[in-house]
């Protein structure tokens, strides 16, 4: 073999090994993201189940209460009283007597869209990513996150999500 054919069979490796790095980063975004979803659905759950029998839950910061009575798990607990998931802190806070978000912060763009599509399930109220816009799926006018306005939403790291719920 030539020196030629030894550089040609170089560079057509380099491309696979470059593609393959690209999939499994992707992949690897993807699954991060999906995780992210899963412990903010978690979140939510363990709130409801907390506060579901109370009527007069007051406005505000309720991240460490459910931090300091261990519904989390340990692994997620801040020194401080907050609760940080692997992804990033959050906070739970309600806004009513009913109703609650919890605010994820420092997402990656791919777990910040995510997210933000968590406006197509019935149980969440509204999606707001980086206070942009509010994205629903209640009411007599749905209006839900379109690919193009997710990738204007959601920036390149050190994104934040609202999740909106109503108390059931």
């Amino acid at each position: 073999m030539g020196l030629l054919e030894v550089l040609l069979s170089l560079f057509i490796a380099g491309i696979i090994a470059a593609g393959a790095v690209l999939l499994y980063g992707m992949a690897s975004d993807r699954r991060n993201a999906e995780r992210t979803v899963t412990e903010v659905n978690f979140l939510a759950s363990v709130v409801s189940q907390t506060y579901r029998n109370t009527t007069d839950q007051e406005a505000g910061d309720v991240t460490d209460v459910v931090a300091n009575n261990r519904l989390v798990p340990k692994s997620w607990l801040s020194g401080s009283g907050g609760i940080n998931t692997p992804y990033g802190p959050v906070q739970i806070a309600f806004i009513g007597s009913n109703a609650f978000y919890i605010r994820a912060l420092s997402l990656s763009r791919s777990a910040c869209q995510e997210l933000t599509k968590m406006a197509y399930s019935p149980a969440v109220m509204f999606t707001q990513p980086n206070q942009v816009a509010q994205y629903s799926i209640r009411g007599s006018s749905p209006f839900l996150p379109t690919a193009g306005e997710l990738g204007r939403d959601c920036t390149t790291q050190g994104n934040y999500v609202y999740v909106m719920y109503y108390l059931m």
